[in-house]
């Protein structure tokens, strides 16, 4: 509701002037009101070593699945289905401690 040039809100309180929308992101990013710490951001190390972590990961992973392909190969056609689905989800376990420490520099939660 309005009351004159103030906005109130529905328990009477008076809202702060600021601007709402796309706008306003805008700005507070450019001043970066966006951020709660309001410190500047210094980039981790440990992302970019994190993320080459990872893609050596699914490659060993990869080459450890496909050395096994001869007795894979040997399977019934849905014993290999079963396989391969199972060890292609099998190697995202050990993402999530490599995950938390890219973002928190911690093993254990």
């Amino acid at each position: 509701m309005a009351t004159g040039r103030r906005l109130v809100g529905a328990t009477g309180a008076v809202a702060a002037r600021r601007s709402v929308g796309p706008a306003a992101c805008r700005y507070r990013h450019r001043i970066g009101f966006h951020r709660k710490d309001r410190s500047p951001v210094n980039p981790s190390w440990r992302k970019p070593a994190g993320a080459l972590l990872i893609v050596v990961l699914i490659v060993l992973w990869a080459v450890l699945v496909a050395s096994f392909s001869g007795a894979i190969g040997s399977l019934h056609p849905l014993a290999q289905a079963l396989v391969y689905i199972v060890t292609g989800i099998v190697w995202i376990a050990p993402l999530k401690p490599l995950l938390r420490w890219m973002e928190t520099g911690r093993w254990r939660a």
